[in-house]
């Protein structure tokens, strides 16, 4: 019953507005819209509404996965420190994949972060096979008693190096934040040299006499150290107040990846000490230098294989997300287009439109018959406009209810004229009930019997209440009038018993 509201106009909501009684929105459908297309025979609009809603379901739900992936990107990359910008989920659909596809996330690394996982996984492994060869066949100096002290060496580089990152890391912190406030500072200055700079132009504000406001005694803009300045000033001023922003956004970004490195760097060496003091505790407990070299080369070889596992994850994880991004490119490659043809759509809402005005100008609407030569035309949800404002917003109250009558009956004609898919009939109850008074009873009546609703090739079937004269000034017109001699249309059937009732007067007409 979506379209009932397009040609039956019920007395209690459907005076109120276009398509009272509609459902507007089925999720991201627009049934209003439909609904008027449908009935003018406009299926391959409707057609085409459907494949582009479909296709903004699948841009929306390919623009989360891309978001998703994009997250999962930046968590690993900053794990390890690398900042890239090519992997963002920014731009559209085709922008991304375009940019994904370009190249590969290992190729990434090498080219934007010179990182080859490849060439560090040959080094590990040739230094492992090295420590290998070294514990099975290698000479030991039983006179080598470096060990212990190259151990205890790198515990202490380690250490020297973890505090450098950190007060590294403080320092840019506390300049992150300063640049920070310097950047809500600047913002707001720049606000403030806008409102100036606007205020200046428009002439607003501008003191010419200062005086107090107490004595209304004369003062001397300098008591109070005032300026004047000029607009040229203020432009000039917002203008490096714009490259200052410009600059402390660029330092704030700067900073940030920086911080970010920093913090992988960190967390590496904070690995790498705690290795380092786990080999010199180990060193340190061997008895003789033989011993100590073999234990220095068993944990060199320890730490040597946790490093290639942790660079075989990264290159799992990379490898799995570098699959995930293929299927998400190939996804998005296969999108369907829709080619749109308003030609067929255009004709049918041109048709609309005409008769809408010649039903409009029939009924008396005021906002109409005001403006005879503006420009009628529908939007794109296909409610009526004259010129720049909603037809609605113009005329009187009384206007309205004109306005829905003119809109369903064109609506029908334009159907029956152009072989849309309307039932063919209208249906209006109760016309008069928003206008009861004498003019208007007058004014609807010679819209009845005028020859533009004489034209009219589609049933139009009117339930309302006239009084004698009316009746028979129809009757006389021409007009179809039926006027049922019971209270209701609906009664029970006379059986052969029952008293004849007298006829009551007439007081519902059913119009044609």
């Amino acid at each position: 019953m979506n379209i009932a509201p397009l040609f039956y106009i019920d007395q209690s909501e459907g005076w109120t507005d276009l398509q009272a009684l509609q459902v507007y929105r089925y999720g991201l459908l627009e049934i209003s819209d439909v609904a008027v297309e449908y009935l003018l025979g406009a299926t391959q609009a409707i057609t085409e509404r459907f494949k582009q809603q479909t296709i903004a379901a699948t841009e929306t739900r390919l623009k989360t996965e891309a978001s998703v992936l994009a997250s999962q990107i930046a968590v690993l990359f900053e794990h390890h420190g690398w900042v890239t910008n090519t992997w963002s989920d920014h731009g559209g659909i085709a922008t991304i994949a375009k940019r994904w596809s370009s190249q590969t996330l290992t190729d990434s690394l090498k080219k934007e972060l010179k990182v080859d996982l490849g060439e560090q996984q040959a080094a590990l492994r040739e230094r492992a096979e090295q420590l290998r060869i070294y514990l099975t066949d290698g000479k030991l100096d039983p006179n080598n008693v470096t060990a212990p002290s190259d151990a205890s060496q790198a515990v202490v580089e380690l250490k020297d190096q973890r505090h450098q990152r950190r007060e590294e890391l403080r320092i840019l912190r506390r300049q992150q934040t300063d640049q920070q406030d310097l950047f809500t500072n600047i913002e707001h200055r720049l606000h403030s040299a806008r409102d100036v700079l606007r205020l200046k132009k428009d002439g607003i504000g501008r003191i010419e006499v200062i005086e107090c406001p107490t004595c209304h005694r004369s003062l001397d803009p300098s008591t109070f150290q005032l300026t004047a300045q000029s607009t040229e000033s203020v432009e000039a001023h917002i203008a490096a107040l714009d490259r200052d922003r410009t600059l402390v956004r660029a330092n704030i970004t700067s900073s940030e990846e920086q911080i970010i490195r920093l913090t992988a760097d960190l967390a590496n060496i904070e690995h790498r000490l705690r290795e380092a003091e786990r080999a010199l505790g180990t060193v340190n407990q061997a008895i003789g230098a033989s011993r100590e070299q073999l234990a220095k080369a068993a944990t060199g070889l320890a730490s040597t294989e946790t490093e290639m596992e942790r660079i075989a994850e990264t290159s799992r994880e990379l490898l799995g997300l570098q699959i995930q991004i293929k299927d998400w490119v190939q996804k998005a490659g296969a999108a369907e287009i829709v080619r749109t043809d308003k030609t067929d759509l255009d004709r049918r809402l041109r048709e609309f439109t005409s008769q809408l005005r010649k039903l409009l100008t029939a009924l008396g609407h005021g906002g109409i018959l005001s403006q005879p030569d503006s420009n009628l035309h529908l939007d794109e949800h296909y409610i009526p406009y004259l010129g720049p404002r909603r037809l609605r917003s113009l005329g009187s109250a009384s206007d309205h209810p004109r306005l829905v009558a003119a809109y369903v009956l064109a609506l029908a004609v334009a159907s029956e004229v152009a072989g849309g898919l309307h039932p063919g009939f209208v249906v209006l109850d109760e016309p008069l009930q928003q206008n009861p008074d004498e003019t208007h009873r007058k004014l609807f009546i010679e819209f009845l019997t005028s020859d533009t609703a004489r034209a009219l090739k589609v049933q139009t079937i009117v339930f309302t209440w006239l009084h004698a004269p009316e009746l028979e000034r129809l009757r006389a017109e021409g007009v179809n009038v039926m006027t049922p001699q019971r209270n209701h249309f609906l009664c029970l059937v006379p059986t052969s018993d029952s008293v004849t009732a007298a006829p009551n007067p007439p007081q519902v007409g059913g119009v044609r």
